[in-house]
């Protein structure tokens, strides 16, 4: 009788020990399943927060998780679509400002030439403060042009040295002109 009990204690113990072992082997095949769809997700997250728009997932299952990735496929979707018409509307802007722009700035050259009639000297200088004050506008639209590059990442820094008199004293002409109208 004690061996049968002993012998049916072990088989009880083993098959315990067995469930558990088979119990932990499950988790961890689901846990490793579940967990990689989430890191594919996770990681296109993180790419696409560094910039790269066309990152997609995969869908390689169906049901909560399945839907999660074709939302985060739309998403991105929706991201890539909007960073595109935004740099459409940038070009379409800076085209639409730098136009009359240059007019603007050859009507002023032509005039301060003389080409439609003398010019005396005080019209020269206005004129010539026109073209600086449309030249400051035209930089600041390429400056708009510059920052929409630079958030797309397709800007390349162009470091040249400049004339730090040049620029102050350029500056205090434009704003003694502003000053006296």
């Amino acid at each position: 009788g004690s061996h049968r009990l002993r012998q049916a204690m072990v088989a009880s113990i083993l098959a315990v020990l067995l469930s558990i072992a088979g119990g932990v082997t499950l988790a961890l095949f689901f846990s490793a399943w579940l967990s990689r769809p989430l890191q594919a997700l996770a990681q296109a997250s993180h790419r696409i927060a560094d910039g790269n728009l066309s990152e997609r997932v995969e869908v390689h299952t169906g049901g909560e998780l399945g839907q999660a990735t074709r939302a985060f496929n739309q998403m991105a979707d929706a991201l890539e679509r909007a960073e595109k018409e935004k740099a459409d509307f940038t070009a379409m802007l800076v085209h639409d400002l730098r136009s009359p722009l240059m007019a603007a700035l050859s009507g002023a050259a032509i005039l301060e030439d003389g080409l439609e009639g003398p010019v005396n000297e005080q019209q020269k200088k206005w004129l010539a403060r026109i073209e600086a004050g449309v030249r400051k506008v035209v930089d600041l639209v390429n400056d708009f042009l510059d920052l929409s590059k630079i958030e797309a990442g397709r800007f390349g820094l162009d470091k040249k040295e400049i004339d730090l008199g040049q620029l102050v004293q350029e500056s205090i002409e434009s704003y003694r002109a502003l000053a006296k109208s």
